[in-house]
């Protein structure tokens, strides 16, 4: 009964199929986001795969060096030549498997170079005193690397393998899983019928140990299902998961693990260790929220824990505590961490690697969250004493009360927002995600030449006189480096050429802001930002129908008008901080990565893609921004439309996601069909100069949607 109300409901397998969807359109789309393009980049990886297997590293070398000379020559004699369709995925496959032939070469010398640094640190006073941390620690690691054979190492599908870790978000799907499977094993508590299933016969341990089997199961099915699909689908995407055959140190991402295992046996492996690390955080979440009475309490509880033993992850490796690094929940949430970095830490008089201490603690961390739900659901009693917790809980509640009154229709709904469906925590995801974002793309053939050009351009950036010409050409003929000559004289030649009013820009910002989406930056951008506005919007309306207040706003002065403007204000809020956020950002690292934006007085003709643009660099700047604020507020209006047809905050979510979200995730994989209906093709497009449509469609749908929500229904 219990399974079949658990993991044999269509509510456990609607939820697996929603996780495994998104889990799948999100790796295709960070794959895409990587590559420029999908199908066509694994297609001429898999054909360089098979190229470069046979070959020798000299023949290899050989080939790729003629490679970079063609395309150098190529890239000179037409600069838009890198531009032509398929061209950027070649760059790509041959910096890969330049990557791939240099690291078959490089492994001997590594494993060398462990021996060679283990004898070296011997002759050291520190490291040479048998029995101590130091010593033990260098001798176990010759060890362990001695064992393993640089031969036999093969070129393959490397990208099939490592593809399948660039993101945790396979990880969490399956943690989210098994935390819905526990929220249905307290589904009794919520109806009321916690006395009846305590005080009967198989209501307490009987039913626990049911439940912790029913548990290990979904883990297992999660882990297959979620996990097991994403291998999958990098297998046939790649064709191929990585020769199961080969060692697994042929993989550059495994260079550092000294165990003796193909890439076959890794998998089962790997799968093996997610789905019992798994089973063992989701005993620990059922144990936590077993222990309180109160849903809100145990969210908290489990809050508290979970911040804290990620905190602990940041421990240093020099650090005294750094047994806490890795005897921790996260060691099991992305055990390939810790499975590819060897570390001895010491215990209990001996030293053992992260890898194999985490997989020790594994069982005993089962059998001890096992054993506490087992006893709290003998001991803990439906009816207990008032709780202490929730006493100080209520006094607070009441010190705020008099504060709380105060508020005005605005701020009740933006602590409505910000408080209660947690927006505050999507803002504090958006910085983070902001912050460790990349700058825009830039595409670059010849590094070296485009870093003395770009410092020219620097140094002498404004308007070309007579002057700057002169000070230009006595700089040259000083220079003795022939690098830096051929630069400087090639702009010279270049100014010359151009009529009177010519200027002098570093044009390295500016390309890659408008850099024709290459890698998919600019979709990529755009669906993060749209997708953190529906995080943001999405229960701006549905929480009145809930408490079936609906008809008495419908039908007072305030809630047809007053109402209806404030929450307007706030989709104008939410809409340009997430603008503010997202491109503030952008600029910012576009800076950092590629210099300051000058010379925004100069006109945007100075680029070669804006050849017939009459206005300057800085005005160009302001309505590309511009209209991407305008985009994100007509999104904001939509989801706030869809907000308003719903009935419950899920359902606001489902449909803001299905509307607002899909489409955009279909454009960044390349489906262009159901541009026309998306937000995302004016949002991420730089062809703001020369296509006006887009802009005007979504303008326009923005406003309907503004107009419509505010007509009242009854």
């Amino acid at each position: 009964m219990e399974a079949r109300r658990t993991v044999f409901s269509g509510k456990f397998w609607a939820v697996l199929g929603l996780l495994l969807t998104v889990t799948l359109a999100f790796f295709l789309y960070a794959r895409s986001v990587k590559t420029g393009g999908l199908t066509e980049y694994a297609r001429r990886y898999d054909e360089a795969v098979r190229k470069f297997a046979p070959m020798s590293s000299e023949e290899a070398t050989a080939d790729i060096e003629a490679y970079r000379a063609f395309s150098e020559a190529q890239y000179f004699e037409n600069p838009g030549w890198m531009q032509e369709p398929g061209r950027w995925e070649e760059k790509l496959i041959y910096d890969q498997m330049e990557k791939q032939v240099k690291y078959r070469d490089y492994y001997p010398r590594y494993l060398e170079k462990i021996r060679r640094e283990a004898k070296q640190q011997q002759s050291i006073s520190i490291f040479a005193k048998p029995g101590t941390v130091a010593y033990e620690n260098t001798q176990k690691t010759a060890r362990e690397f001695a064992a393993m054979n640089a031969d036999g190492l093969d070129i393959g599908h490397d990208l099939a393998v490592t593809a399948v870790f660039d993101d945790r978000l396979v990880d969490f799907a399956i943690l989210i899983l098994l935390g819905f499977v526990c929220a249905m094993f307290l589904a009794e508590r919520k109806r009321g019928l916690w006395d009846m299933v305590h005080a009967s016969k198989g209501g307490r341990v009987r039913l626990a140990v049911k439940r912790a089997g029913i548990l290990l199961a979904a883990s297992w099915i999660g882990t297959a299902v979620l996990l097991g699909g994403r291998i999958l689908a990098s297998g046939i995407l790649y064709n191929g998961l990585g020769e199961w055959g080969r060692k697994l140190q042929s993989i550059e991402f495994f260079y550092n693990v000294p165990y003796a295992m193909t890439v076959g046996q890794f998998w089962l492996f790997y799968l093996a260790v997610k789905a019992m690390g798994s089973f063992m955080i989701a005993l620990l979440l059922w144990l936590i929220l077993s222990s309180f009475s109160q849903l809100s309490l145990a969210v908290v509880a489990a809050a508290v824990v979970l911040g804290a033993e990620y905190g602990l992850t940041f421990l240093v490796p020099s650090s005294a505590l750094v047994l806490l690094r890795y005897v921790n929940i996260f060691s099991f949430v992305s055990y390939i961490n810790v499975f590819v970095t060897y570390l001895n830490l010491p215990v209990f008089g001996g030293l053992i690697t992260g890898s194999r201490l985490v997989l020790a603690i594994l069982l005993p961390l089962c059998a001890v969250f096992l054993g506490g739900n087992l006893l709290i659901a003998q001991k803990k009693y439906p009816v207990t004493r008032t709780n202490r917790i929730l006493g100080w809980a209520d006094g607070l509640a009441k010190a705020a009360e008099r504060f709380r009154r105060g508020h005005s229709l605005f701020a009740w709904e933006g602590r409505k927002l910000m408080i209660k469906r947690l927006g505050i925590l999507v803002l504090a995801a958006m910085l983070i995600w902001s912050w460790r974002a990349e700058a825009p793309y830039r595409l670059s053939t010849n590094p070296m030449q485009e870093a003395l050009a770009d410092f020219y351009a620097r140094k002498y950036a404004g308007p070309a006189t007579d002057g700057v010409l002169r000070a230009m050409e006595e700089e040259l003929a000083g220079l003795q480096a022939p690098e830096n000559a051929a630069v400087l004289g090639k702009m010279i030649a270049q100014l010359k050429a151009q009529p009177e009013g010519a200027w002098i820009v570093p044009t390295k910002p500016y390309e890659a802001i408008w850099s024709n989406n290459i890698g998919n930056y600019h979709r990529s951008t755009a669906l993060i930002a749209l997708l953190f506005l529906v995080l943001l919007l999405y229960p701006l309306d549905p929480q009145e129908k809930q408490a079936d207040m609906e008809v008495l706003i419908r039908t007072a002065p305030c809630g047809r008008k007053s109402l209806w403007r404030r929450k307007t204000v706030w989709c104008v809020l939410m809409a340009v901080l997430v603008w503010l956020v997202m491109y503030g950002a952008e600029l910012w690292h576009t800076g950092k990565v590629y210099g300051s934006l000058l010379c925004l007085k100069a006109p945007m003709s100075v680029l070669p893609d804006f050849a017939d643009t009459k206005i300057s660099l800085g005005a160009g700047l302001a309505l590309y921004y511009a209209l991407k604020l305008i985009i994100l507020l007509a999104a904001a209006f939509t989801i706030r439309f869809l907000s308003a047809l719903t009935k419950s905050n899920r359902n606001a979510l489902l449909l803001s996601l299905l509307v607002i979200i899909v489409p955009a995730i279909l454009v960044t994989l390349g489906v262009d069909a159901v541009s026309p209906v998306s937000f995302l093709k004016p949002l991420a497009t730089v062809e703001l100069f020369f296509r006006p449509l887009p802009f005007v469609t979504a303008g326009i749908a923005g406003a309907a949607a503004l107009v419509i929500s505010r007509v009242p229904r009854a």
